[in-house]
């Protein structure tokens, strides 16, 4: 898990959008996705104070999902790396 308060380009925008504008953010994911406005959409991260970003097994803990036929390593690299 990185944390900082600290960003520069596309990440510190979009700490500040989820932090300070959800709602702008959550409309436009909506249009681009097709959401139903019915349906929440939760920010876990990157919210302040820490700004925590989970990678890996602790990303998928934050989702609350249960991976019970392949486990993560069986289709995404550790760190997202190739």
């Amino acid at each position: 898990m990185k944390t900082s308060g600290k960003g520069y380009g596309s990440q510190y925008w979009l700490r500040i959008a989820v932090n300070s504008a959800p709602n702008v953010l959550n409309r436009e994911i909506r249009q681009s996705i097709t959401l139903n406005a019915g349906k929440p959409i939760e920010w876990i991260s990157p919210l302040a104070p820490a700004y925590a970003e989970y990678q890996d097994h602790r990303f998928v803990e934050q989702l609350r999902i249960k991976l019970t036929k392949v486990p993560l390593t069986g289709f995404f690299p550790m760190s997202g790396l190739p």
